[in-house]
């Protein structure tokens, strides 16, 4: 191992999803595998601020061997709405990185929120929902609404429970995912290696 990735998550979901998109990167990047990668929920964006910080402390003095990348995942709908400071969140960042080992605190946005990568993939919903797909597309930025609207298509609630997420997120296009995103696939690897100049 070269080093620790540690991605805090708003929640259960969040951590399904990039579980999924670190083991789609580490099939076309070797070097991600050498990297040890956990995903710890925090229980919301507002409770970044409360639990980032020692859950990162509790991980480094755990794994105190080899540096530590924290990543903070987060939607961005709590700061448009004004339900929460950006400014609480780059305090945040600034106490993680004085915490021994780690190495560097990055920040990955969904926006508005995760709901948008399920929205730009009309084809996975399509074989979900059971609908035509183009009853399945609608403008990704209504995040967490247009899920909803999409779902009451086919007579069914968008329940953010793990089953339900984890059905949505198996047929998810993350080769897709990585065309589109490529300010975080490249921030991934790019911290990977970081990890590996550093050892």
């Amino acid at each position: 191992m070269i080093g620790n990735f540690l991605f805090l998550v708003e929640g259960t979901n969040e951590k399904a999803f990039y579980e999924k998109l670190l083991s789609a990167l580490e099939e076309k990047n070797p070097l991600l595998k050498e990297i040890s990668c956990q995903f710890r929920p925090v229980d919301g964006c507002t409770r970044f601020e409360t639990k980032a910080w020692a859950l990162t402390r509790y991980y480094c003095s755990e794994n105190p061997i080899h540096k530590t990348i924290v990543f903070l995942c987060y939607d961005t709908d709590v700061f448009e709405r004004k339900h929460y400071e950006r400014a609480s969140i780059e305090k945040t960042v600034d106490k993680i990185k004085a915490i021994q080992n780690v190495h560097r605190v990055l920040n990955i946005e969904a926006s508005p929120s995760l709901e948008r990568f399920f929205l730009e993939d009309p084809i996975a919903l399509s074989k979900r929902l059971g609908l035509a797909i183009d009853q399945c597309t609608v403008d990704p930025n209504r995040g967490l609404g247009g899920i909803k609207e999409i779902f009451r298509k086919a007579n069914r609630y968008y329940v953010k429970n793990l089953e339900a997420i984890n059905q949505l997120i198996s047929l998810l296009d993350f080769e897709g995912f990585q065309s589109r995103h490529r300010d975080i696939v490249e921030l991934i690897l790019s911290a990977a290696t970081h990890l590996k100049d550093s050892v």
